[in-house]
């Protein structure tokens, strides 16, 4: 039976609040910052360098250093989940850590009983700041308790080990760090490689290129059939540019280029590398100034594959960088990056932008952030439905930023 129509009263309510609706969806759609929200973690004042990274079971952890009341310092992490975190776990605590705003603590779920943390840790015979090396923990219950392991470098030496990176494989964690133990005049560093097992014994390790750039942080991803780390090459004539290898039974590829930009600088840019797999498809950001021109760029590659699917400019306006990115479903990824802060400006745009082998769209500006090191390397990690993005906020307070940006206000 067809119902009774409508009132002329209701008629023109229901008019009303489609055309209300209309306007609100119009709104938002030009104006998607507004859906974008500030989270809340329960960190010490003087908290910073947040790292992100994936839970096995869904959502994320998040960790990070905080001042100890002793002068030292304490790393804890605490899992986001169902849009909120919850408390803090402490994981390590110390007084000799070293403590860089590019060279910082991670806390990776490999599964739900086996977590492993990295942090650095001065040498008791240190001759130069930079003399330290990597210590490690390992919890079996889910992130709640930890326990020390050895260091995953056999080397105990005075030299620098650090710009760590973990991710899962086949049930162990695979690791890689620079390796500073055959440092020389012309400052050689190695990339260095080992798998961590389950009860936290380090297999032999392996060298993957025995020259790199000194300071710009690796990065490893797992797709659907390959371990791939990326990392900043250097040649004799100081050509550092980003090169791609993949992992297999045999051991690790040939480098692949990231874009072969042919930059030659004498020095660390300390810009590093972000990549994200989905499936059989890598993502790659990063920093370059290749030919005098400061840009953050994109790049696609699929297993098997020995060169890129697609390359893309981010920002060509000489942007300070400090790139990650994230996939946001099976075609479409998201660049996070701080832009050029505007003359004589101390804060830089902290923006968000898509892109996909088809092309680069438009960017969203997420907040302003220190264009100095202090707002440290901005983390990004998609969740579900929405993106999480973290920061260090400026010194001397410094403070955890992290923000909620739904996936729909990506432009």
């Amino acid at each position: 039976m067809a119902g009774r129509p409508l009132s002329p009263r209701a008629r023109v309510a229901a008019t009303a609040a489609l055309l209300i609706a209309a306007a609100i969806v119009a709104w938002w759609q030009r104006y998607p910052a507004a859906a974008m929200q500030p989270l809340a973690v329960a960190a010490a004042p003087g908290a910073r360098l947040p790292r992100l990274a994936a839970h096995p079971a869904g959502g994320a952890v998040l960790s990070w250093v905080e001042p100890a009341p002793d002068g030292g310092h304490v790393l804890r992490v605490a899992r986001y989940r169902d849009g909120r975190f919850a408390a803090p776990v402490e994981v390590a605590r110390g007084q000799d850590w070293f403590v860089n705003w590019s060279d910082f603590p991670s806390v990776v779920p490999i599964a739900t009983d086996f977590w492993l943390a990295h942090w650095l840790v001065r040498h008791p015979r240190a001759d130069s700041p930079y003399h330290y090396g990597i210590a490690l923990a390992l919890s079996r219950d889910d992130g709640h308790h930890w326990t020390r392991v050895p260091a995953p470098h056999a080397d105990a030496g005075p030299a620098e080990h650090g710009f760590a990176a973990i991710a899962a494989l086949d049930g162990r964690a695979a690791m890689v760090w620079l390796d500073g133990r055959a440092n020389d005049a012309r400052h050689t560093f190695a990339l260095r490689t080992t798998d961590i097992e389950r009860d936290g014994t380090a297999t032999a390790e392996r060298i993957i290129d025995g020259d790199v750039c000194t300071c710009c942080w690796p990065a490893l991803a797992r797709t659907r059939n390959d371990l791939w780390v990326a990392y900043r090459g250097r040649t004799t004539d100081e050509i550092r540019d980003f090169q791609l290898r993949h992992r297999s039974a045999e051991g690790w590829s040939a480098p692949i280029a990231l874009a072969g930009e042919g930059w030659s600088i004498a020095g660390c840019p300390v810009n590093g590398v972000s990549l994200a797999a989905r499936g059989e498809r890598l993502a790659a950001a990063w920093f370059t100034a290749a030919g005098g021109t400061a840009r953050v760029r994109a790049a696609f590659i699929r297993d098997g594959a020995n060169s890129l699917e697609a390359v893309h400019d981010i920002d060509a306006a000489s942007p300070v960088g400090r790139a990650a990115i994230a996939w946001l479903n099976d075609d479409t990824a998201a660049a996070l990056h701080i832009a050029a802060p505007a003359a004589g400006a101390d804060l830089a745009d902290l923006r968000l932008t898509r892109v996909s082998p088809a092309g680069v769209g438009r960017a969203l500006t997420l907040t302003q952030v220190p264009a100095n090191r202090d707002s440290g390397v901005p983390q990004l990690m998609a969740v579900g439905s929405e993106v999480l993005v973290a920061w260090t906020g400026a010194a001397p307070v410094y403070g955890l930023h992290i923000l909620h940006v739904p996936l729909r206000a990506v432009p």
